[in-house]
């Protein structure tokens, strides 16, 4: 599984929750940033993408108000 596969699956697991890049980075272990990913993954630019919300929220994990992404949980069929 690719970066991009485990962040959008991370996200599916826990759908309708936020998280900022910076947790999201720190739950999978990631050695880089992702910002960019999910940047695209928030915009839908890929098809894996469709159903996500990007957008200054609280987050889920550090509960700081930051850019963060979440999988809606209607799309998730």
């Amino acid at each position: 599984m690719n970066t991009a596969e485990r962040v959008v699956h991370f996200l599916r697991q826990r759908a309708g929750q936020y998280f900022c890049d910076d947790c999201i980075v720190r739950e999978l272990r990631l050695s880089k940033p992702v910002t960019r990913m999910t940047d695209q993954i928030g915009r839908g630019s890929n098809m894996r993408g469709s159903g996500n919300r990007r957008e200054v929220a609280i987050c889920s994990r550090c509960g700081e108000q930051k850019l963060s992404i979440m999988t809606l949980p209607e799309k998730l069929n």
